[in-house]
């Protein structure tokens, strides 16, 4: 969940690979028989793109490949059977809005999102096991698709508690009715609390908490036994930031389980994505044309790098004379690295705004608890006597230039 506004006509694109293993037969709370030696293996391999339209609101789509492995023995003549499903999922697209963005410290942001799983995946749960009889294996729960338009809600809040993010999530997936197939999925609900930090630059770590519930699937008007529960999940995460591309790992650890019927359940969840803004990335090739990664037009006059002041600080780095906008940065910031032709350019637009990168590594540790900075990159607006007017952790330049026309 963002932290800050959005920033407009900004073109993300994410690409994420998941991996379950399911292994473990449990009825309710406890291990179960497993006659058929059954096991379930899920690799996602997810596509994401989303496209800001303003400070508050932002559009996204996913679209997910899946391949499903699940070997399984006949009771009757006790022969083995590997059965696999695969094909394109159900694509989502979803719009998420911004009702509250907080200008305090806390940077307090309230989400709300709505969208569609749209029934463009495979959804056909009548596959043959490969024998001679004519004898089909229908495992709608294993398909890559739904085959309905289910609505998904969700609602989330994010704020700043000292050098600590923490987050509040819920989301709701209804069924959209029964399927061609005569079957019709449960909806399903969930929940999460987590918290993060920044461990360096290049390096945010957390841990989350979840619960997800479902209920029953009905399969031609009968109640599917085996399909349903509740799960709790301890979901530690580590993000890794450089050069303009953030890679996201994550891994879902089952700590409770309530399944309806039997079930096979799994001992963890891996997860692994990279994302990149491609808005800034072609901005960043566009500056490298001509020879060199640190090719760019000439800086504009009111802007310059600084290094505050063991003593004084950044008195002499603040225009007495105007505003001035401090970017707290540092060159191991990759973040920083391909926002920097966007803030030159912004000093560019506004020749009466001083603006001025400053090393984080120059700061001594009373400045940076004087100056708030936690992370990197931190952007705060000063009066000409030195008052901080506006602090913004990013690079939301929106809620700049809204203080700017004010």
């Amino acid at each position: 969940m963002a932290t800050q506004g959005f920033e407009p006509g900004v073109v993300e694109f994410g690409m994420g690979y998941e991996y379950e293993l399911s292994n473990h037969a449990h009825r309710g709370h406890d291990v179960t028989a497993n006659p058929k030696e059954e096991i379930t293996e899920f690799s996602t391999t997810n596509f994401e793109l989303s496209y800001t339209l303003t400070p508050r609101f932002r559009v996204s789509g996913i679209l997910p490949f899946r391949r499903i492995f699940a070997p399984k023995t006949d009771a009757t003549t006790h022969e083995r059977y590997i059965r696999t499903f695969s094909g394109v999922g159900d694509a989502i697209v979803a719009g998420t809005w911004l009702p509250y963005i907080s200008t305090q410290p806390d940077r307090t942001v309230l989400a709300a999102s709505a969208g569609l799983r749209l029934a463009t995946g495979n959804a056909n749960p009548d596959h043959y096991w490969g024998r001679a009889s004519d004898l089909f294996s229908r495992d709608p729960v294993l398909q890559p698709g739904y085959g309905t338009v289910d609505p998904i809600f969700g609602l989330s809040a994010a704020r700043k508690v000292g050098r600590f993010g923490t987050s509040l999530s819920t989301v709701m997936r209804l069924s959209g009715g029964t399927n061609v197939y005569g079957y019709r999925y449960a909806n399903e609900y969930q929940g999460t609390l987590g918290v993060e930090t920044g461990l360096a630059s290049w390096l945010d770590a957390g841990v989350s908490g979840a619960v997800l519930t479902s209920g029953h699937d009905y399969d031609t008007n009968k109640k599917v036994a085996n399909t349903g529960g509740l799960w709790g999940y301890v979901i530690p995460t580590a993000n890794f930031k450089s050069a303009g591309f953030t890679v996201e790992s994550s891994v879902q650890i089952p700590v409770y389980s309530f399944v309806n019927g039997g079930q096979l359940i799994s001992d963890a969840i891996f997860s692994v994505g990279l994302r990149t803004n491609l808005t800034r990335t072609a901005h960043t090739l566009a500056g490298m044309r001509g020879g060199g990664a640190m090719h760019m037009t000439s800086a504009p006059q009111n802007f310059a790098r600084a290094a505050a002041c063991p003593d004084c600080g950044l008195k002499h780095a603040i225009n007495q004379q105007g505003l001035t906008l401090v970017e707290f940065m540092s060159d191991e910031c990759g973040v920083c690295q391909t926002f920097e032709p966007t803030i030159r350019e912004f000093a560019r637009e506004h020749p009466d705004l001083t603006v001025r990168q400053v090393d984080l590594f120059s700061l001594t540790q009373d400045q940076l608890f004087q100056y708030s900075v936690e992370e990197t990159p931190t952007m705060v607006l000063f009066d000409a006597d030195g008052t901080p007017r506006v602090r913004v952790v990013g690079t939301d330049l929106v809620t700049i230039e809204t203080e700017l026309k004010r």
